[in-house]
Parts: C-alpha cells; sequence; structure tokens
C-alpha cells in the first residue's frame, strides 16, 4: 500500500488519535507497517501537550488549514 501523504507535508491529525484536539504539524517519517499493511506517520505537531505524534493514515488529514501553512512556508500568498 502507498502512503497516501510524503515527508515534510503540513497535515492534520485528527483529536481522536491525540486526545489533545485536531493538531497541525508536518511529517517527519512515513513508515509501512508490514503487520497491518498501512502507513503510520511521525508528524511534528506545533502544541504545548506533545512535540511529535505517531499516528495511522486514517488520523492524518489536508485541511485548508494546513495548506495555508504549507503555503506560508514556502513564501506563497495565501
Amino acid at each position: 500500500m502507498e502512503a497516501k501523504f510524503k515527508e515534510f507535508q503540513f497535515v492534520e491529525v485528527d483529536r481522536t488519535a491525540t486526545g489533545y484536539g485536531d493538531l497541525v504539524g508536518w511529517i517527519k517519517s512515513v513508515e509501512l507497517s508490514v503487520i497491518l499493511g498501512q502507513p503510520y506517520y511521525h508528524i511534528r505537531v506545533y502544541s504545548g501537550h506533545a512535540d511529535t505524534v505517531y499516528v495511522a493514515e486514517k488520523f492524518v488529514r489536508e485541511t485548508e488549514r494546513s495548506v495555508k501553512i504549507e503555503k506560508l512556508m514556502n513564501g506563497q500568498s495565501v
């Protein structure tokens, strides 16, 4: 199975996976679980509760907020 998201891409992590609410961050690395056959992501999040989360792909999504952050980081106008 191919990973839907790539390294260094800005994404949002669902509150179900973190317990701290929806978190925005960027993907540090992608791993494919051999046993489950699905991608897992190490994500550096911007939060006062956690700095990195490790979550399954079903808890990761690209949102309008993450797209805006990515544009700002790349020096594009929003």
